[in-house]
């Protein structure tokens, strides 16, 4: 694939300077095959590479099941049950990945990581109020403790 500059010099030379397919693609050492199809295309080249499938797909629906029924079911139970072989790995977390940068104390580490855990991965986000968390009121403050004299 080429290009956009040499996809802009292509159609500088064959419009502006009417230089021909073929010395053009003398010129710049490229196919006239590529040449002709820069001189036909009305947008410069863009690469797109073909959506590929996760291999989680083939069990997420089991899997969304099972979390559905057993919220508190283990991931390894849940890997045993649908007839996981691969490598598993859960990272949970309560704040979406634009707030780490508080929890690492710089927003570059955070992101490192963040990079580094979601490459060839899988993200399942769950919506909900946390199994962990319930019972807490997390929004009030805490009363003062007075001492008893």
């Amino acid at each position: 694939m080429i290009s956009v500059e040499d996809w802009a010099e292509i159609r500088r030379l064959h419009r502006a300077e009417k230089m021909p397919v073929r010395a053009i693609a003398r010129k710049l050492g490229i196919s006239r095959n590529t040449v002709r199809r820069a001189v036909a295309s009305d947008a410069p080249p863009k690469y797109q590479r073909a959506p590929k499938g996760s291999i989680v797909d083939a069990v997420e629906l089991q899997i969304r099941e099972l979390v559905e029924q057993w919220p508190d079911m283990p991931a390894t139970v849940i890997a045993e049950r649908i007839g996981w072989t691969r490598s598993l790995t859960v990272v949970t977390s309560n704040k979406p990945f634009g707030r780490w940068g508080e929890v690492f104390g710089d927003d570059t580490v955070a992101a490192a990581m963040i990079d580094r855990l979601v490459h060839h991965a899988e993200v399942i986000s769950l919506r909900g109020d946390s199994f962990r968390m319930r019972g807490r009121d997390l929004g009030s403050v805490p009363p003062a403790e007075t001492s008893k004299d």
